[in-house]
């Protein structure tokens, strides 16, 4: 999903009207209380099915108790939900909108990478032409299951239905939505970031120095970088990733650099709470990413990134979004824990080497 111009000022929901949000809290009525006939009579007329989360490529719960009592089982939420958290995480995953998506059918995906391509040259007439041979990698997407857990109040009147249903998927979609980001873009491979090495991590791992962009001397703040800074970082980037580059910055490194040093807008974006400028700087457009640092020294940090980002790096897509609620983990306030999961991989795979700058370089503090 690519930027879009909006001239509206309506906040985004979850959900484009009342009637799918009712559908997503009467789910969420019926799957939380094993008593509230009236919501699950109204999902069994208005086809919301109430579907345990079971089968392949759905994590199964394991204990006989809880495929028999929907408070401990999973859940699989209605087209409706999923499409309500699906249409935020497209808005707030910065790493979501711009790297490669690739739909994962088990828990393991691998794809080709092309190394080395041919090399075109003249020949003489009946001369042989020599072959080439061309090399080629491996890049494996291994899913692994995020989860976000939120709480709901165990009296849910007709009135508070529709919120249910909007405030949960909100919810579960910028949770999912912000650890994808962190992941991408600051994973250091420990299990905090489920074994996922992100790109500030790489440009400054000593195997990707082509790519790493060092600030001139004692620039190691956003009030002090210039445009030659910036201008050296669009120098680096390989021509063939310039068609679809863009800037992506923290909204401090936005405020504090790009709008000092000139900034234009070129139109408005749709966000989940509201349309924002869309901002540009020689001519590439600027993709806010809360992930990437703020104010502070950043020197031999990653302080800004510009490039392809869908050339360097796939974000592989297991499956959707399950639900799974409980009545016993909040009982002292009689509450009801509601957990959303996904299952995601990122493999941030085309950084460049140290001599070849890749598709996405980045700009480091000095």
């Amino acid at each position: 999903m690519r930027h879009e111009l909006f001239h509206t000022g309506a906040r985004i929901r979850a959900f484009d009207n009342d009637a799918a949000a009712l559908k997503a809290g009467m789910f969420f009525r019926a799957a939380l209380h094993d008593g509230d006939d009236v919501a699950k009579a109204w999902c069994a007329k208005n086809g919301v099915a109430i579907q345990k989360a079971q089968g392949a490529g759905v994590t199964k719960t394991l204990s006989s108790q809880a495929e028999a009592n929907g408070t401990f089982g999973g859940f699989l939420v209605p087209t409706e939900v999923e499409a309500g958290i699906i249409k935020i995480r497209a808005l707030v995953s910065t790493f979501r909108r711009n790297a490669d998506i690739k739909r994962m059918g088990s828990d393991t995906r691998s794809f080709p990478r092309l190394d080395t391509g041919l090399t075109a040259a003249f020949v003489g007439e009946n001369a042989q032409i020599a072959e080439q041979d061309r090399s080629w990698s491996s890049v494996t997407l291994t899913a692994k299951k995020a989860a976000a857990l939120s709480r709901m109040s165990s009296e849910l009147g007709d009135d508070e239905t529709i919120d249910v249903g909007q405030d949960f998927a909100e919810d579960a979609a910028f949770a999912i939505s912000k650890l994808e980001d962190d992941c991408g873009w600051n994973g250091d491979g420990t299990g905090a970031f489920g074994g996922i090495t992100g790109i500030t991590t790489k440009l400054i791992d000593g195997n990707h120095d082509a790519g790493k962009i060092v600030a001139t001397t004692n620039n190691d703040t956003f009030d002090e970088i210039t445009a030659i800074d910036l201008g050296t970082v669009v120098a680096a980037c390989p021509e063939y990733a310039l068609s679809n580059a863009r800037w992506y910055a923290s909204s401090y490194a936005i405020g504090r650099t790009f709008v000092r040093l000139g900034a234009t807008v070129v139109g408005l974006e749709m966000t989940p709470n509201g349309p924002k400028p869309i901002l540009q700087y020689g001519s590439y457009l600027i993709e806010p990413v809360p992930s990437l640092p703020g104010s502070g020294d950043q020197s031999g940090k990653v302080m800004l990134a510009f490039g392809d980002l869908s050339m360097a790096a796939t974000l592989g897509d297991r499956r959707g979004v399950t639900v799974k609620t409980t009545e016993e983990r909040y009982l002292e306030y009689d509450q009801i824990g509601c957990r959303a999961t996904a299952r995601f991989d990122i493999n941030v795979h085309d950084l460049g080497s140290n001599t070849v700058a890749g598709p996405l370089v980045g700009l480091i503090g000095n």
